[in-house]
């Protein structure tokens, strides 16, 4: 065995110790034997099972699943599932990027685009706000500045942020 394969499947086997418990021993060893190559079949399988758990609103394992599904074939559809599931565990910063990344890769991704538009745009009104109330005037204008960016037209109700 060559020290470059040797160098990879220790790298695979230490980034499967870090894996959650939510997933079983045979999962593993699966993502053990098939990280280390484009599988569109498997990582299909993790955006379904990604999808499930977002619906059941269990939000930790959805991540996982799409996390999964990102390693075996990286797609639009699967950094919107994980932009979906990073904002159910209220990770915005994380979301918001993940989001812009699947739009990065199709513009006409609408469900990308709008829940970007909606989230970018609130949660940089927020951090305005508070910056605002802080007295930090200049930081708030920019975070205004940023929520204008993301396509805020109008000052939301704050009762609905």
């Amino acid at each position: 065995m060559n020290g470059a394969w040797v160098d990879l499947r220790n790298s695979l086997e230490s980034n499967i110790i870090k894996m959650p418990n939510s997933l079983d021993d045979e999962l593993k060893r699966i993502v053990q034997e098939e990280s280390s190559k484009k599988n569109p079949e498997l990582a299909a399988q993790h955006f379904s099972l990604g999808e499930e758990a977002l619906r059941a609103k269990r939000f930790g394992e959805a991540r996982d699943h799409f996390q999964i599904a990102l390693n075996w074939d990286p797609n639009d559809r699967y950094y919107t599932g994980l932009g979906d599931a990073l904002l159910g565990l209220e990770k915005t910063d994380e979301a918001i990027w993940v989001l812009e990344e699947a739009v990065r890769l199709d513009p006409e991704n609408d469900q990308a685009r709008s829940r970007l538009r909606k989230v970018g745009s609130e949660y940089h009104y927020k951090r305005g706000t508070s910056l605002h109330k802080e007295g930090r005037l200049v930081e708030a204008l920019q975070e205004y500045k940023k929520a204008e960016e993301f396509g805020m037209t109008e000052i939301p109700d704050q009762r609905q942020l």
